[in-house]
């Protein structure tokens, strides 16, 4: 039994449709998949009863947030996809994107680099404008476009509208779901962790592409002795060269899924 608790799709920054996503996803042999699309739970309303014919889907998201001048995202796990809240959050931020989306344009336009676009993707992004600096050669990959112009401090970067992260973790409690804090190998500080848990957070992801062996094994033991629930995923997108490598590589077993999705309140 594989799992892979955190992924995406074209309803965020993800190459892959909801329905193509779960596709792939059980040609690699797993068969519990969490949809943690960017402040997005619209893959849930794309998804059909076929599309989870023989998979155990777990409603997911991926909130952006902020702690001490720091980005921090956090999973959302079983939650309700309708809860009037979260789905105002939601569309307050798809309306962002697109501004934001413009915004990086006429920079990018100011430092002579004048993209042509011919129609704005569904949920844009700096993917997507990584994509068109590549398709029209002023960079020659994603990684040069983010180190040349838009990652955080470059150029054209523009702000992503975020929460403080005791209010993501509020409000992905107030949905019903768990909060897992993403990621954590790089830039975090294991100090943050009991403000974090006293804002309702119950869990780690310890198993994820950008963590190397010890850094897994760490996160595990760190999780244990906080009593939280320990996650994982291939954080797959698509763009990415290694993306497809990852699905099916980077999962949870059986025994971690269990303990997991009890604490999600799932069987």
């Amino acid at each position: 039994m594989k799992a892979d608790l955190h992924t995406h799709t074209t309803c965020s920054d993800g190459t892959l449709s909801p329905s193509a996503l779960v596709s792939l996803a059980q040609s690699r042999g797993i068969s519990t998949l969490s949809i943690t699309d960017h402040d997005s739970v619209q893959a849930y309303s794309e998804l059909t009863t076929d599309d989870q014919e023989g998979m155990r889907i777990v409603p997911g998201i991926e909130l952006s947030s902020t702690y001490k001048d720091t980005e921090i995202h956090m999973l959302g796990y079983n939650i309700n996809t309708q809860h009037k809240e979260l789905s105002d959050w939601c569309d307050k931020c798809k309306a962002h994107r697109v501004q934001r989306f413009y915004g990086i344009i006429d920079k990018l336009k100011g430092l002579g680099v004048a993209l042509d676009i011919d129609e704005i993707p569904n949920n844009p992004g700096r993917l997507h404008i990584a994509q068109l600096l590549v398709q029209q050669g002023f960079v020659n990959s994603f990684q040069k476009a983010f180190k040349k112009f838009l990652a955080d401090g470059k150029p054209a970067h523009v702000p992503k509208l975020r929460l403080a992260t005791p209010e993501a973790i509020q409000l992905i409690v107030s949905a019903g779901g768990t909060a897992v804090l993403a990621h954590p190998g790089h830039g975090f500080s294991a100090h943050w962790v009991d403000t974090f848990i006293e804002a309702g957070m119950r869990g780690i992801e310890c198993i994820h592409p950008m963590h190397r062996d010890r850094t897994t094994s760490t996160l595990l033991t760190f999780a244990s002795m906080k009593g939280l629930v320990s996650t994982g995923g291939s954080d797959f997108h698509g763009s990415r060269n290694y993306d497809r490598e990852n699905i099916g590589t980077f999962v949870m077993d059986e025994d971690m899924l269990t303990t997991a999705l009890q604490e999600f309140g799932m069987k």
